[in-house]
């Protein structure tokens, strides 16, 4: 074969591969992120468990050391609530996540009011307990370019990260989304000038949703904080006044 003939079949052999990626590429991401919320909704509203309770075994990082180990218990009422009670509720030190608020309880005493919630709440299980116009403008709040998306692989695993355009964007608010079950599996948010990079593994089916029983949290690139979850319950009756301020320390779960 000539050299002419040789460049001219490599040409096409190019051109051909080029296209072909072309065409993978379109039918991966001729969905935006605000598609692939609509099928995530689509999938799990008024599907997904509505209150879940668990322990959490909980180890504190500094400096890649480890400082303190503790055990919390937790409880979300979706789509807002949750509440964290940082060691036995019987001591009285609690956060409670509303809608747009946050108050702090140490020693029954409520020390802090702060606008500002949770976003994990949302993320993890209240986004299916409203309706879609509903979720997608919360998203949109939080920071979430739902115009964004691409997909990667995490852990062996194919998944679509909504909130960024590439690998590239490591900044940019964003969720990681299992591309076979839909549930969350990392998020990266800014909080207050600091990177909050989160990552969920170890997922169980509760009843018609998923959770987590892992997360592995790091700030600007440092672990500070690894959770286990275990005694998971999803759909118990819970009390309002659990996540009510008024009435804090009139009722719990954990008796």
């Amino acid at each position: 074969m000539t050299t002419s003939k040789k460049s001219r079949r490599n040409f096409i052999l190019t051109n051909l591969y080029l296209a072909v990626l072309l065409l993978y590429s379109t039918v991966v991401f001729s969905q935006s992120g605000e598609d692939l919320v609509k099928k995530m909704h689509n999938k799990y509203f008024g599907r997904w468990y509505h209150t879940f309770t668990f322990m959490q075994k909980t180890e504190i990082y500094r400096n890649d050391s480890l400082i303190m180990t503790s055990t919390w218990y937790e409880a979300a009422h979706f789509p807002y609530k949750f509440r964290i009670d940082l060691g036995d509720p019987a001591e009285g030190n609690a956060v409670i996540y509303l809608e747009d608020s946050t108050y702090r309880f140490q020693n029954h005493t409520l020390r802090t009011v702060a606008a500002g919630t949770n976003p994990f709440t949302f993320l993890l299980g209240g986004m299916y307990a409203v309706p879609l116009d509903s979720a997608l403008s919360k998203l949109k709040h939080h920071g979430y370019d739902l115009s964004k998306i691409y997909s990667t692989n995490l852990d062996g695993k194919k998944v679509f990260v909504v909130g960024a355009a590439n690998a590239a964007d490591s900044l940019s608010n964003q969720f990681w989304v299992d591309s076979e079950h839909y549930y969350i599996v990392r998020t990266i948010d800014s909080d207050n000038g600091n990177l909050l990079d989160a990552k969920t593994s170890g997922h169980v089916q509760l009843n018609n949703g998923w959770s987590e029983t892992k997360v592995l949290i790091y700030v600007n690139g440092k672990l500070r904080q690894i959770e286990k979850y275990y005694n998971l319950n999803a759909d118990l009756p819970l009390d309002d006044r659990l996540f009510d301020p008024k009435h804090f320390g009139e009722w719990h779960w954990v008796k």
